[in-house]
């Protein structure tokens, strides 16, 4: 008798209406490198108590490091699995239902190189349901120098002649004092000295 009292007070208890929720992801521009976030919002969570989310971005514009709790869900617990480069799994659970606008989630991220990235939600889940609606975000990387091509003028070298310095001959048989001895000494010194 007494399971069966347990049963009818749990089929007469009133259960909470589930209703599944809107979210976004934000749109960031990174002007100045470090970590930066990029915030999943929702602007009607729904009655519920448990998000599942699974998102898809380009890792070659930027890498997922994890995730923070902002003040609107501060009371939650979370789990983030941002492996393999360029999805994140991640898993929130709230003792009391979210009710409004705010931000769930923070996801951190460093930039790795300029450019955009989407980042998509590839799946939503509230309370075990697909989400009603769930709007992807970008990231566009900016912060990194972009190298420009600078011409610099150098000065080209122009060969120059240098001529080689005259050497005083001091050869012993230059008779005619040219700097060489040839055949033409021969003759000064034919009429010079005789043969």
């Amino acid at each position: 008798m007494k399971g069966f009292a347990i049963l009818v007070a749990v089929l007469t208890t009133p259960m909470a209406v589930w209703a599944d929720g809107t979210f976004d992801l934000g749109e960031v521009e990174v002007t100045a490198c470090g970590s930066f976030s990029v915030p999943l919002t929702t602007s009607d969570p729904g009655t519920s108590l448990g998000f599942d989310f699974e998102i898809a971005y380009d890792s070659n514009t930027a890498m997922a490091t994890g995730a923070q709790l902002p003040s609107f869900t501060s009371d939650c617990f979370f789990a983030v699995n941002t492996l393999p480069p360029g999805s994140i799994t991640v898993s929130l659970a709230c003792p009391t239902v979210r009710s409004g606008a705010g931000t769930l989630i923070d996801l951190i991220f460093d930039p790795v190189a300029n450019g955009v990235s989407s980042v998509d939600f590839t799946s939503c889940v509230v309370n075990e349901s697909p989400c009603t609606a769930a709007t992807s975000g970008e990231i566009d990387v900016t912060c990194f120098p972009t190298p420009t091509p600078t011409i610099t003028a150098t000065p080209t070298q122009t060969p120059t002649v240098t001529p080689t310095p005259e050497i005083a001959c001091t050869c012993q048989g230059d008779a005619n004092k040219n700097g060489f001895v040839n055949f033409a000494d021969f003759g000064s010194v034919q009429a010079n000295f005789g043969a």
